[in-house]
């Protein structure tokens, strides 16, 4: 038995969680997929804490590829530095270029506009902020 497989799309500006019902992959490398009609909207999630949201938002940036986890137990003080420089620099990035199309990333911040902002985007787009395309 096949697992079942579920995509993430916005539809009319809410997250939806859809099943994959049929997909396959064009010559060119183009994935094509047929989506269940069946919809299973998300619930917005309450956040009690300031942490809570914060790991939303990390959890968010790693699934659209913006962000990766790396082992830094090896590291040296300075790597590390640059490293937390570079995600704060490719965070910006994204969030100001989110925030410019209207999308909630500024001050008070909605994590699923993170996803809805991903969405929107081209794949040359995504390229350009170093996203999974």
């Amino acid at each position: 038995m096949r697992p079942e497989r579920k995509m993430v799309v916005c539809e009319n500006g809410n997250i939806v969680v859809k099943k994959i019902a049929l997909s396959y992959r064009k010559e060119n490398g183009e994935e094509i997929f047929l989506l269940d009609s069946e919809v299973v909207m998300e619930e917005k999630p309450k956040y009690r804490t300031a942490d809570e949201l914060y790991r939303r938002i990390e959890e968010n940036f790693v699934n659209i590829g913006l962000l990766r986890r790396v082992d830094m137990s090896g590291m040296s003080e300075e790597m590390i530095r640059e490293l937390i420089m570079k995600k704060h620099e490719k965070e910006e990035k994204f969030l100001q270029a989110g925030a410019d199309r209207g999308f909630k990333l500024a001050e008070d911040i909605d994590p699923d506009d993170i996803l809805r902002f991903y969405v929107s985007l081209t794949p040359e787009e995504r390229i350009q902020f170093n996203c999974n395309p």
